[in-house]
């Protein structure tokens, strides 16, 4: 399958999932009948759908990448569709119904999510470097932090599944509903492990910085990097908000005061 076919596609799901969830929350929560709800599910699945194929171009994908925004904008179903489970479980009205809608629109909203901004990324990143050398590149690991530590990711998530299980068939009746979400979570925090610790190509240019990593490229302004500094164990290229800051290990580099050096110089002349 063509990217551009492949981005088509994950695209109009991603934007059936995020308008007919919340209809079907809707729906439920009026107490329509089944017939009703399915009918207008299906309906509005194959028009939004369609929408969203016809408008999932290769220009869709690369404004998507471009813009700063583009990573809350595709995962702003799957978050709205969290506060709509947190909602329900404040006002104790979370039925089993609305748990597996919520569910599958939270589990859709976000592999979809994922796979539109992998290809929006990539798209903006080939045309940001058409026709362009990279002046330098380099290849590490970010550096060894509390958060990447295996342990650490495998302790805290069945610390949560543990407790919420407990609780859930004890004092907490209601965090039954949740259980699906928190082992799902898990999960992910186990699949995250493996992508923490893995190495970045980067690739400096005149206008910018590719990040490669698991297979997907992204491509950064130097407008978009607020600063190059080198510190006891990394090159670090902050970013606006300091949680995006990529930082590469200094012992993985060769001549990592060089490489600072000539990314600032880039920097300054862009």
């Amino acid at each position: 399958m063509s990217r551009t076919r492949r981005f088509a596609l994950s695209f109009a799901l991603f934007v059936a999932a995020a308008v007919v969830t919340p209809v079907a929350v809707g729906l439920i929560a009026a107490d329509v009948s089944l017939v009703a709800l399915a009918g207008v599910s299906t309906v509005g699945f194959v028009l939004t759908a369609g929408v969203g194929y016809r408008f999932g171009t290769d220009d869709t994908a690369a404004r998507i990448g471009k813009s700063r925004f583009g990573p809350a904008f595709v995962l702003s179903p799957a978050t709205l569709d969290a506060l709509f489970v947190g909602y329900y479980l404040l006002t104790d009205t979370l039925s089993v119904s609305l748990a597996l809608v919520l569910g599958a629109g939270i589990l859709v909203g976000f592999v979809t999510g994922v796979i539109v901004w992998n290809g929006a990324a990539t798209e903006h990143a080939a045309r940001a470097r058409a026709g362009r050398t990279a002046v330098t590149t380099w290849e590490a690991r970010p550096p060894d932090a509390w958060w990447r530590k295996s342990s650490v990711v495998v302790a805290s998530g069945l610390t949560a599944l543990i407790v919420s299980t407990v609780a859930a068939f004890t004092v907490a009746p209601w965090l039954s509903s949740l259980l699906p979400f928190v082992g799902g979570l898990f999960g992910g925090m186990l699949g995250s492990i493996s992508q923490l610790k893995q190495s970045r190509s980067y690739l400096a240019y005149e206008n910018g910085v590719a990040v490669e990593q698991g297979g997907v490229t992204a491509f950064y302004g130097w407008d978009q990097i607020t600063a190059i500094d080198r510190t006891d164990d990394a090159v670090v290229l902050r970013r606006h908000r300091p949680w995006t800051n990529f930082s590469a290990r200094s012992e993985d580099i060769d001549g990592s005061g060089e490489l600072t050096a000539t990314l600032r110089e880039l920097r300054a002349s862009a």
